[in-house]
């Protein structure tokens, strides 16, 4: 129903500019209410991918940066505007309470700040961030000793000359408590101006979770908009992300295929090319629906093959599976073949994958040939199927790899698979409407950000030394690219890996990712086994190797660990069946 929706939406939505098919998928949506959901989030997307600029950006088959990166930005700027309101109301509320208590408590805050800030320190320096540690240093044993200074003053110049409010305390406060103690009342209103902050906040956040962020209410183009200096920052994301170069970070646990999920099966074959001596026979396994019943030898005239014929040959094969020919056929849905180029990411200046400091993540046809005939290293090429399922939320990916080397066909297949959406983000579509019992329920949730709201204070502090920070020093990644001789611009962070869940929330996710791995599989082994045939080659070799993947490919899974086990069937007296860990598992 949901995916229904945003398919009517997509194609009612007027052309140019107009958000593409994935900006309306389900996926798209439940990672636009991750910004809300969960600060992390919103932080890491705001930190890593937008404000990284200097890294290349992981692709997404099933989503759209755009709103995701819009949203992100704006509950961010929510937070803010609530924790800055929560650090003035405390601020006030603490000058006045000087105003009429005893100077104890502007040096008991003062010393566990100075403390807080000589911790935040130290840590900083053992990490090596020497400048942020000289600067909580000189804030702890200058500045904040200096405020606490001057406060005293003005609770000594308030007192001295009869403006401080004690004297009026007796009137408000607590009967029998000496005078010159906590003012209550002055507690209890900025406490009811914090929790108020608080329950707006909360709110404002449940109307836009349980109101334009549901599956009938959804836009991708009322998403929030950016200032203006962050718009173009986002189109630039959104260009990258539908780029045909991959460049990823070498070494590091950061996995090459960043932005397509978990690796669920890989295997190579090799198979000599020489020319056929004899009638060969297909078997029946790699037997294509378009050739003969009876599978009858024919004899075939010796054609040398060239790579970029066998590359059209697969790519016409598996793109077949989208719209197949028969009418009984099933067709995958959603699938995309297309060449990408994967590319490690320490590079030098004037590399032909920059452009200035900015990785390059599109690049034209010729050198996309070029990049499949040349030998494999730090730059190489796979034919790329992507195909999509579960409303955009599972993806699976399958790369294939085909070169002639030494008189050999070599054919490397590698699939990986995306889970779907966590559970902590898809739990907005059980959100209920913001009735009168959800609004009281948001004032009770608002209670507990009460206790908390001196963590506002540190994070509004610890922003705004950032963004100074930020003004007087040159960021790192640019030292790194003028000092260096080359620079890491490999992508680190995947906004699609982040939202995703530990492992599959429904089973039935496995299985369809399987089955479209199997089925792409299947028909990549008989398009090359058919393809060498026509032309002439020997292609006994590469059958049986090919029968053996496909006989071998049968998985199941141990439910207690959730991984994948290849499981050959045994038959006949004495056989036995080895079991094989496939890398990748759930």
């Amino acid at each position: 129903m949901a995916q229904d929706v945003g398919q009517a939406r997509a194609a009612e939505a007027p052309q140019g500019g107009a958000p593409p098919a994935a900006a309306y998928s389900n996926a798209t949506r439940y990672l636009c209410a991750a910004s809300y959901l969960d600060d992390g989030f919103a932080e890491t997307v705001v930190e890593q991918i937008i404000r990284g600029e200097h890294h290349a950006v992981a692709p997404a088959h099933g989503i759209h940066l755009g709103p995701i990166l819009r949203h992100a930005l704006a509950a961010r700027r929510r937070r803010l505007v609530r924790d800055g309101l929560v650090t003035a109301v405390l601020v006030m509320g603490f000058v006045a309470g000087v105003a009429v208590t005893s100077v104890w408590l502007v040096q008991a805050v003062a010393l566990v700040v100075s403390l807080w800030l000589l911790f935040g320190a130290f840590v900083r320096l053992v990490t090596g961030r020497f400048l942020a540690a000289f600067g909580f240093f000189v804030t702890a044993v200058v500045v904040i000793p200096v405020a606490a200074s001057v406060l005293t003053l003005l609770a000594f110049k308030f007192q001295g000359y009869g403006v401080g409010l004690g004297d009026l305390q007796p009137e408000y406060g607590v009967p029998g408590l000496p005078s010159g103690g906590p003012p209550w009342l002055l507690v209890l209103v900025t406490l009811l101006a914090v929790w108020g902050i608080c329950a707006g906040h909360r709110l404002a956040v449940h109307h836009t979770l349980a109101v334009e962020l549901t599956p009938q209410m959804y836009d991708p183009a009322q998403a929030p908009p950016p200032g203006a200096g962050l718009a173009r920052r986002i189109a630039e994301l959104e260009y990258a992300q539908e780029g045909n170069v991959s460049i990823y970070s070498p070494g590091g646990d950061v996995s090459p295929f960043i932005g397509f999920g978990k690796i669920q099966e890989e295997w190579n074959l090799v198979t000599p090319l020489r020319p056929a001596t004899s009638f060969d026979v297909v078997p029946d396994d790699l037997a294509e629906a378009d050739e003969d019943a009876d599978n009858a030898a024919s004899p075939m005239t010796f054609v040398p093959i060239d790579i970029d014929e066998f590359h059209d040959r697969v790519r016409a094969g598996v793109e077949s599976l989208a719209a197949p020919g028969m009418e009984m056929e099933e067709a995958i849905s959603q699938l995309v073949v297309e060449d990408r180029v994967f590319v490690a990411g320490l590079l030098p200046r004037g590399s032909r994958y920059l452009e200035g400091d900015r990785p390059r993540q599109h690049v034209d046809a010729d050198e996309v040939r070029r990049v499949a005939r040349a030998e494999r290293g730090r730059v190489r090429h796979y034919l790329c199927v992507r195909m999509l399922a579960w409303q955009s939320e599972l993806e699976v990916t399958a790369f294939v790899h085909l070169s002639t080397r030494g008189g050999m066909l070599y054919v490397e297949f590698v699939a990986t698979v995306q889970p779907g959406i966590s559970a902590d983000y898809r739990r907005v579509d059980t959100y209920e409407r913001l009735d009168l019992r959800n609004a009281m329920r948001a004032l009770g949730g608002a209670v507990g950000d009460v206790f908390l709201s001196p963590l506002a204070v540190s994070r509004v502090v610890g922003t705004g030394w950032r963004a100074l920070w930020d003004l007087v020093r040159t960021p790192g990644d640019v030292k790194q690219i003028r000092r260096q001789l080359m620079f890491d611009y490999g992508c680190r962070h995947s906004v699609r890996e982040r939202g995703a869940a530990p492992q599959h929330a429904v089973r039935f996710q496995l299985y369809d990712a399987l089955e479209r791995i199997a089925v792409v599989q299947r028909r990549t082994l008989g398009v090359v086994v058919r393809t060498l045939r026509e032309h002439g080659y020997d292609v006994s070799d590469i059958s049986g190797q090919a029968t053996t993947v496909i006989n071998n490919s049968r998985f199941t899974t141990n439910v207690s660990n959730s991984t994948l086990v290849n499981s050959p069937v045994a038959t006949g007296n004495r056989a036995r069946a080895l079991f094989k860990t496939i890398a990748g598992g759930e």
